[in-house]
């Protein structure tokens, strides 16, 4: 690990930010901004990248985050509330086109941040670069699942040695009834080839008590009509 130092302290995170991303652009092309006592999965890196590869037009990708509960009724109160907003607020925010970043957490792209003139040198950077980014073309994204299984395997290692299984679900369509106010995603004869509820259900609680020798961390589950190369 190297440490960048800079001589003058100015402009406070934004200014820090920029020192090292404007006199070492030929050092990266995506970079992470985390805060000091944050923990990530192994794969976070990884799993950022994958928006960038999947779309080119996104500048900023934010993960989401699990606070530390803590000991006291404000920590609980504030742990709850991240939790929530990741899940809820930032999914939704990133879905209809105007998600925020959190100025931590979170990757962009070097082109992206040449494009908006580096971070604005306010407090409130996070705020600033997300504006800058939108008013030149790029998208801000929520990485959900990324947030999700970064989530799943954090619990899961600190579950390590107990009784409780954390196990991510992606079950895919299922025929319900849900998908009759919602004819302009999925029509009638798809629906058809989903899953039945109770076939999900029943796959899951026959996994969850079987092969308790191994740590099973994902099921997913696939249509039978799909095309699964």
């Amino acid at each position: 690990m190297r440490v960048v130092r800079r001589e003058e302290h100015v402009f406070f995170k934004a200014g820090n930010l920029n020192h090292y991303l404007k006199n070492h652009q030929d050092e990266y092309d995506y970079v992470a901004v985390l805060d000091s006592d944050e923990r990530v999965p192994n794969d976070f890196i990884e799993s950022m990248l994958k928006y960038f590869e999947y779309d080119s037009s996104i500048g900023a990708v934010q993960a989401g985050h699990k606070a530390t509960e803590g000991k006291n009724i404000f920590q609980a109160l504030m742990s709850m509330s991240v939790k929530s907003s990741y899940i809820y607020a930032w999914a939704a925010k990133s879905q209809f086109g105007f998600m925020t970043l959190a100025g931590h957490g979170m990757m962009l792209s070097k082109q992206a941040i040449v494009d908006a003139g580096f971070f604005p040198e306010i407090i409130i950077e996070d705020l600033g670069i997300t504006m800058k980014l939108y008013e030149n073309g790029y998208k801000v994204v929520c990485a959900a699942k990324a947030a999700q299984e970064g989530y799943s395997q954090v619990l899961r290692s600190e579950l390590f040695g107990t009784n409780v299984k954390v196990i991510n679900v992606y079950p895919g369509g299922i025929d319900t009834d849900f998908w009759k106010g919602n004819r302009n995603y999925v029509s009638e004869e798809v629906q058809k080839t989903f899953a039945k509820p109770s076939e999900v259900a029943k796959t899951i609680v026959d996994t969850l008590y079987d092969k308790k020798s191994l740590i099973l961390k994902d099921l997913v589950f696939e249509q039978t009509h799909m095309n699964l190369e």
